[in-house]
């Protein structure tokens, strides 16, 4: 039935759309136009059934067979740990860009939101460049991963404001992104329409776990944890020892990486590498930072004892062609025919 003015007068549609945005709030608004609950719109490429990486073919249904985020808290609470994978082709050399989207995450929801981030080079798939995410609601749970983006589906990579706007969704759709949020919930906020939330509104009486669980699904073995001080803003030396490991044992030996954030930051600054577990380094137990080298050092005798590490093995030992030199124990013979094997005069 179309509106009419007060003179009785049909209003055409424009104008009832006008009237429409001018006095209908904007959460009722955004009710109206949803295509399908608001709680799954987030995982629309998986609505879509265009989902790419194995391990997130697992969606969440409801009763009625349509897919939801299982997100009924509306926001983060420290009972629910959130986990993001980025899978990317070792071929096409995007390492680095899954890093910087890493970053851009962990920089934007480092402080209650995200609790860790795992970059996983992928050796099978042409070009594959795959962003999933997972909700365990408690300890030792595994929530099934919600696909946020494949770029073979989406015919190219995710912006960092668009990719922001999709962990938001999952993690808190009313918290407010600042200049990374779309338009319409920037005017909003200028115009003081828009409910929002932010991490302030996270109770303080919240215990922290200082072991978070990681996603399985998402951490392939062997696999490095880097735990970083968010206080101290550690964040771009923890992605750049990750980055160093990725590059050194990118053949396979080495099979994700994860960052994950210190909540709430430790007194001193936490800042420790694990294998598998394993306490690589700790800078509290040791006093300092660790070298690229030496962490270098320590998983290549933990997963790949013949690797050659060139200038970053151990001091003196040299290699050519993966043979390994102790030049030390040479007597002057040995010394000499080394030398010419090596055209060295």
């Amino acid at each position: 039935m179309p509106l009419r003015n007060c003179n009785g007068r049909s209003i055409p549609l424009w104008q009832s759309l006008l009237i429409f945005f001018a006095t209908v709030p904007p959460i009722k608004r955004a009710a109206a136009f949803q295509p399908w609950p608001q709680s799954i719109q987030h995982d629309r490429l998986s609505y879509k059934k265009t989902m790419g990486r194995s391990s997130c073919l697992k969606v969440i249904k409801d009763e009625t067979g349509t897919l939801s985020s299982d997100n009924n808290s509306g926001g983060a609470t420290k009972s629910t740990y959130h986990h993001v994978s980025i899978e990317y082709c070792t071929g096409c050399r995007w390492m680095l860009k899954s890093f910087w989207l890493a970053q851009e995450l962990l920089s934007t929801f480092g402080k209650d939101e995200l609790d860790a981030v795992t970059v996983i080079p992928s050796f099978d798939t042409k070009g594959k460049f795959v962003i999933c995410m997972s909700e365990m609601k408690q300890k030792d749970v595994v929530g099934d991963p919600i696909l946020l983006w494949n770029r073979t589906k989406q015919d190219g990579f995710p912006g960092p404001k668009e990719l922001k706007q999709l962990v938001r969704d999952v993690i808190n759709p009313d918290l407010y992104l600042g200049h990374s949020d779309t338009e319409i919930r920037q005017r909003e906020h200028e115009s003081g329409t828009m409910e929002q939330s932010s991490t302030s509104d996270v109770p303080t009486t919240t215990i922290f776990s200082k072991q978070v669980p990681l996603n399985p699904y998402f951490t392939p073995s062997p696999s490095v944890t880097i735990h970083y001080c968010t206080g101290c803003q550690w964040l771009l030396r923890a992605a750049y020892f990750g980055q160093e490991l990725l590059t050194t044992f990118g053949g396979g030996e080495l099979k994700s990486v994860t960052l994950v954030p210190s909540k709430p930051p430790e007194k001193g600054g936490r800042f420790s590498i694990e294998l598998d577990g394993e306490v690589l380094f700790d800078r509290k137990t040791e006093g300092r930072f660790p070298e690229p080298k030496e962490i270098k050092q320590m998983i290549r005798d933990r997963i790949a004892p013949s690797k050659d590490l060139g200038h970053s093995d151990v001091e003196g030992k040299q290699s050519r062609s993966g043979m390994e030199v102790d030049i030390e124990g040479m007597d002057e013979d040995e010394a000499e025919e080394a030398r010419k094997y090596f055209g060295v005069l």
